[in-house]
């Protein structure tokens, strides 16, 4: 549920499925139950945890970046 290995599992899906990688990273999101919004362009999710991530895609559907901003993990009270 960590967003930052999702970049490489999209690629890896990506190679495997390369027609639709918009429907694969929207599968593999409802498979683990992840919110998220999709557009021609972007898929924004949030994960579980907090913080965003989001994976931008060209005008052919291909999958070109991936950005995620983490929320810091609450600290204990010392």
């Amino acid at each position: 549920r960590d967003p930052i290995p999702v970049a490489r599992l999209l690629t890896n899906a990506a190679s495997l499925f390369p027609h639709e990688p918009r429907l694969t990273l929207a599968g593999l999101l409802s498979h683990h139950r992840v919110p998220y919004r999709q557009s021609d362009a972007l898929t924004e999710l949030w994960p579980p945890g907090g913080g965003t991530a989001r994976a931008h895609f060209d005008g052919l559907g291909r999958f070109v970046h991936w950005e995620s901003e983490l929320r810091p993990a609450a600290l204990g009270s010392i």
